[in-house]
């Protein structure tokens, strides 16, 4: 017998669902979004399932749209949609990846801003007050610059990179993003083009936070506009200081 590949670390698609399950489909995805405006009709591709199969394409190693199609059709994920008596995969009738693509599409970002906020709450509550500090949850500020292929659409959004020959090929996506220092896990994310600032997206991220958190940052979030929005927000910051700002600080 072949021994397993599979890290005991990492853990395997079918363990994945089911942790996707517990977390997202109990929460917001379960319930179509009354705060939106989009009308969600009952497609073949919910949102859950769509949601889903956007994660499964990210970790599996065929990314293709027609790996995802084949994948759902194996009826892998036929326990993401119990509400119809016909399972998924026999609902399927063809092999093209059209229909997914087009799913993806039209899911709006706030159902991906949402699925992000309830899986953070359900960790929340399975942890409980074991990841607290002092009865404070505790999250780490981060920021970082991600560079995009120039398609026309991205472009137009974010703007391109420009330096002394020009305008590069490259968009420039600016990204702050607060993680649990307890278990690492993404709770909320800001995004912008690169003119803009970490501290100009931070109170975007706090935004989404439970309110006497501790956010813990470098310095590039050591200026009052961030530890303003943490007070607006209920929320507590331990940041560090540039060596002039500490000196205005200090007096």
């Amino acid at each position: 017998m072949q021994p397993s590949t599979q890290s005991p670390c990492r853990p395997t698609l079918e363990q994945l669902l089911t942790v996707f399950q517990e977390s997202v489909e109990s929460g917001y995805l379960s319930q179509p979004p009354s705060r939106s405006r989009t009308r969600f009709y009952q497609r073949l591709f919910s949102p859950l399932v769509v949601l889903w199969a956007m994660v499964y394409q990210r970790l599996n190693e065929d990314h293709t749209c027609d790996g995802v199609v084949s994948y759902l059709a194996s009826g892998k994920a036929d326990p993401l949609d119990e509400k119809h008596h016909q399972p998924l995969s026999q609902r399927m009738k063809s092999e093209s990846n059209s229909a997914y693509c087009q799913a993806r599409r039209r899911l709006p970002l706030q159902v991906f801003s949402e699925a992000l906020r309830g899986t953070a709450e359900v960790s929340r509550k399975w942890l409980g007050s074991a990841a607290d500090w002092l009865g404070h949850p505790v999250a780490l500020l981060d920021g970082s610059t991600i560079a995009l292929r120039g398609w026309p659409e991205l472009a137009t959004h974010y703007g391109q990179a420009t330096n002394q020959h020009g305008t590069a090929y490259w968009v420039l996506l600016r990204v702050v993003v607060a993680f649990s220092a307890f278990t690492g896990a993404l709770q909320a994310v800001a995004e912008g083009p690169e003119r803009t600032s970490e501290a100009a997206l931070t109170p975007q991220v706090l935004a989404n936070g439970v309110p006497g958190t501790l956010y813990v940052g470098d310095s590039n979030f050591g200026i009052y506009s961030v530890v303003q929005a943490a007070v607006h927000f209920g929320m507590h910051v331990l940041v560090r200081l540039t060596a002039p700002r500490a000196g205005k600080v200090a007096g």
